[in-house]
Protein backbone atom coordinates (compact mmCIF):
# COMPACT_ATOMS: atom_id res chain seq x y z
CA UNK A 1 0.00 0.00 0.00
CA UNK A 2 3.20 2.39 0.53
CA UNK A 3 4.11 1.92 -2.54
CA UNK A 4 0.45 3.24 -4.07
CA UNK A 5 1.51 6.52 -1.26
CA UNK A 6 5.10 7.20 -3.19
CA UNK A 7 3.50 6.73 -6.49
CA UNK A 8 1.12 9.59 -6.00
CA UNK A 9 3.92 11.69 -4.07
CA UNK A 10 5.57 11.40 -7.26
CA UNK A 11 2.67 12.00 -9.66
CA UNK A 12 2.10 15.79 -7.62
CA UNK A 13 5.40 16.34 -7.42
CA UNK A 14 5.59 16.05 -11.33
CA UNK A 15 2.62 18.30 -11.72
CA UNK A 16 4.45 20.95 -9.30
CA UNK A 17 7.45 20.62 -11.42
CA UNK A 18 5.90 21.26 -14.45
CA UNK A 19 3.65 24.07 -13.62
CA UNK A 20 6.80 25.53 -11.97
CA UNK A 21 8.40 25.46 -15.47
CA UNK A 22 5.60 26.25 -17.21
CA UNK A 23 5.30 29.94 -14.59
CA UNK A 24 8.80 30.36 -14.53
CA UNK A 25 9.17 29.58 -11.34
CA UNK A 26 11.62 26.32 -11.22
CA UNK A 27 13.29 27.07 -8.25
CA UNK A 28 9.82 27.83 -6.20
CA UNK A 29 8.71 24.40 -7.26
CA UNK A 30 10.89 22.90 -6.41
CA UNK A 31 11.29 24.33 -3.10
CA UNK A 32 7.94 23.11 -2.37
CA UNK A 33 8.25 19.83 -3.92
CA UNK A 34 11.15 19.37 -1.51
CA UNK A 35 8.98 20.69 1.67
CA UNK A 36 6.84 18.34 0.34
CA UNK A 37 8.41 15.00 0.04
CA UNK A 38 10.27 16.22 3.39
CA UNK A 39 7.22 15.34 5.42
CA UNK A 40 6.44 12.51 3.30
CA UNK A 41 9.70 10.75 4.55
CA UNK A 42 9.59 12.11 8.10
CA UNK A 43 6.20 9.79 8.14
CA UNK A 44 7.64 7.09 6.16
CA UNK A 45 10.85 7.22 8.20
CA UNK A 46 9.01 7.14 11.91
CA UNK A 47 6.45 4.78 11.30
CA UNK A 48 8.32 2.40 9.28
CA UNK A 49 9.38 -0.48 12.22
CA UNK A 50 5.56 -0.18 13.40
CA UNK A 51 4.18 -4.11 12.39
CA UNK A 52 0.52 -4.80 11.77
CA UNK A 53 -0.52 -5.81 14.74
CA UNK A 54 0.58 -2.29 16.68
CA UNK A 55 -0.87 0.10 14.31
CA UNK A 56 -4.17 1.49 15.27
CA UNK A 57 -7.65 0.50 14.24
CA UNK A 58 -9.57 2.61 12.28
CA UNK A 59 -13.39 3.61 11.08
CA UNK A 60 -13.28 6.35 8.95
CA UNK A 61 -16.39 8.16 7.28
CA UNK A 62 -16.77 11.20 5.31
CA UNK A 63 -18.57 13.97 3.81
CA UNK A 64 -20.62 14.58 6.48
CA UNK A 65 -22.86 10.83 6.37
CA UNK A 66 -22.49 8.92 9.38
CA UNK A 67 -21.03 5.79 8.66
CA UNK A 68 -20.11 6.13 4.76
CA UNK A 69 -16.66 4.69 5.01
CA UNK A 70 -13.86 3.79 2.22
CA UNK A 71 -12.33 0.28 1.17
CA UNK A 72 -8.86 -0.90 0.09
CA UNK A 73 -7.47 0.97 -3.06
CA UNK A 74 -9.18 4.59 -2.45
CA UNK A 75 -7.34 7.76 -1.82
CA UNK A 76 -8.47 7.96 1.63
CA UNK A 77 -7.52 4.07 2.10
CA UNK A 78 -4.36 5.18 0.87
CA UNK A 79 -4.39 8.06 3.12
CA UNK A 80 -4.80 6.24 6.48
CA UNK A 81 -2.58 3.67 5.25
CA UNK A 82 0.44 5.89 4.59
CA UNK A 83 0.31 7.84 8.04
CA UNK A 84 0.15 4.39 9.66
CA UNK A 85 -2.93 3.45 10.25
CA UNK A 86 -5.37 0.15 9.55
CA UNK A 87 -8.62 0.86 7.98
CA UNK A 88 -10.87 -1.78 9.17
CA UNK A 89 -13.27 -1.30 5.96
CA UNK A 90 -10.12 -2.01 3.50
CA UNK A 91 -11.07 -5.26 2.32
CA UNK A 92 -15.47 -3.96 1.65
CA UNK A 93 -16.39 -5.43 -1.65
CA UNK A 94 -17.38 -1.54 -2.79
CA UNK A 95 -15.26 1.21 -2.68
CA UNK A 96 -17.42 3.14 -0.96
CA UNK A 97 -19.58 1.21 1.18
CA UNK A 98 -22.22 2.61 3.76
CA UNK A 99 -21.97 0.04 6.91
CA UNK A 100 -23.68 -0.15 10.24
CA UNK A 101 -22.89 0.87 13.77
CA UNK A 102 -23.50 -2.38 14.75
CA UNK A 103 -20.52 -3.57 12.44
CA UNK A 104 -18.59 -0.56 13.59
CA UNK A 105 -18.97 -1.61 17.20
CA UNK A 106 -17.55 -5.14 16.36
CA UNK A 107 -15.00 -4.15 14.87
CA UNK A 108 -14.32 -1.77 17.59
CA UNK A 109 -11.58 0.60 16.66
CA UNK A 110 -9.31 2.36 18.70
CA UNK A 111 -9.76 5.55 16.39
CA UNK A 112 -12.54 7.19 14.12
CA UNK A 113 -11.49 10.06 12.04
CA UNK A 114 -14.31 11.52 9.95
CA UNK A 115 -13.27 13.87 6.84
CA UNK A 116 -15.44 16.81 5.70
CA UNK A 117 -16.03 17.84 2.17
CA UNK A 118 -13.21 20.22 0.65
CA UNK A 119 -15.76 22.43 -1.01
CA UNK A 120 -16.19 24.86 2.09
CA UNK A 121 -13.85 26.18 4.65
CA UNK A 122 -14.55 25.48 8.22
CA UNK A 123 -14.05 26.81 11.81
CA UNK A 124 -13.08 24.74 14.34
CA UNK A 125 -16.05 25.60 16.12
CA UNK A 126 -17.63 23.47 13.17
CA UNK A 127 -15.05 20.73 13.12
CA UNK A 128 -16.13 20.50 16.83
CA UNK A 129 -19.65 20.59 16.38
CA UNK A 130 -19.02 17.13 14.00
CA UNK A 131 -16.92 15.13 16.26
CA UNK A 132 -19.14 16.01 19.46
CA UNK A 133 -22.06 14.54 17.09
CA UNK A 134 -19.90 11.58 16.79
CA UNK A 135 -19.35 11.01 20.45
CA UNK A 136 -22.37 11.58 21.19
CA UNK A 137 -24.05 8.61 19.05
CA UNK A 138 -26.21 6.37 21.80
CA UNK A 139 -24.55 3.30 19.63
CA UNK A 140 -20.65 4.22 20.19
CA UNK A 141 -20.78 5.17 23.70
CA UNK A 142 -18.79 1.81 24.78
CA UNK A 143 -16.41 1.66 21.57
CA UNK A 144 -12.81 2.08 22.30
CA UNK A 145 -12.53 5.08 20.55
CA UNK A 146 -14.87 7.37 21.84
CA UNK A 147 -14.04 6.09 25.69
CA UNK A 148 -10.22 6.96 25.27
CA UNK A 149 -11.11 10.38 23.38
CA UNK A 150 -9.48 9.06 19.87
CA UNK A 151 -11.99 10.82 17.88
CA UNK A 152 -10.90 13.12 14.91
CA UNK A 153 -11.87 15.55 12.48
CA UNK A 154 -10.26 16.68 9.44
CA UNK A 155 -11.06 19.23 6.53
CA UNK A 156 -11.24 17.57 2.81
CA UNK A 157 -8.72 20.85 2.01
CA UNK A 158 -5.90 19.17 3.88
CA UNK A 159 -6.65 15.66 2.62
CA UNK A 160 -5.92 16.01 -1.07
CA UNK A 161 -3.70 17.59 -3.15
CA UNK A 162 -1.01 19.73 -2.35
CA UNK A 163 -1.98 20.47 1.64
CA UNK A 164 -3.02 16.36 2.18
CA UNK A 165 1.03 16.45 3.29
CA UNK A 166 -0.34 18.15 5.87
CA UNK A 167 -3.53 15.89 6.70
CA UNK A 168 -1.21 13.41 6.94
CA UNK A 169 1.13 14.61 9.65
CA UNK A 170 -2.26 15.38 11.45
CA UNK A 171 -2.89 11.54 11.22
CA UNK A 172 0.32 10.43 11.82
CA UNK A 173 0.25 12.44 14.68
CA UNK A 174 -2.97 11.34 16.08
CA UNK A 175 -2.33 7.33 15.70
CA UNK A 176 1.17 7.93 17.05
CA UNK A 177 1.54 11.35 19.44
CA UNK A 178 4.57 9.70 21.10
CA UNK A 179 6.56 9.56 17.96
CA UNK A 180 5.30 12.63 16.98
CA UNK A 181 5.24 14.79 19.77
CA UNK A 182 7.64 17.15 18.45
CA UNK A 183 5.50 17.70 15.23
CA UNK A 184 3.08 20.49 15.22
CA UNK A 185 1.13 20.04 11.91
CA UNK A 186 -0.71 23.34 12.32
CA UNK A 187 2.52 25.59 12.46
CA UNK A 188 3.52 23.32 9.60
CA UNK A 189 0.42 24.08 7.90
CA UNK A 190 1.06 27.93 8.91
CA UNK A 191 4.83 28.22 7.22
CA UNK A 192 3.47 26.52 4.44
CA UNK A 193 0.27 28.63 3.26
CA UNK A 194 3.10 31.82 4.62
CA UNK A 195 5.95 30.95 2.70
CA UNK A 196 4.61 29.31 -0.82
CA UNK A 197 1.04 31.10 -1.07
CA UNK A 198 1.96 34.06 0.46
CA UNK A 199 -1.06 34.20 2.73
CA UNK A 200 -2.34 34.03 6.54
CA UNK A 201 -3.80 30.72 7.21
CA UNK A 202 -7.38 30.84 8.40
CA UNK A 203 -10.21 28.64 9.59
CA UNK A 204 -10.52 25.17 11.06
CA UNK A 205 -8.35 22.31 9.27
CA UNK A 206 -8.35 19.82 12.24
CA UNK A 207 -10.18 18.95 15.63
CA UNK A 208 -8.82 18.97 18.14
CA UNK A 209 -5.89 20.18 16.58
CA UNK A 210 -3.58 20.03 19.60
CA UNK A 211 -4.21 16.32 20.44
Amino acid sequence: MRKKALQILISLLLVIENLGRALGKEERASELAGQLKGYHDLIKERTLGINSEERPTVFFEWLGKPYHSASNGTSYDNFIDFAGGVNIAANESVDYPNVSPEWVIEKDPDVILHILGSSKDYTEEELEQWRDEIISRPELQNSRAVKEGRVYVLSGTVATGIRSAIGELYLAKWFYPELFDDIDPGAEHEKLIQEFYNMKLEGGYAYPSDA
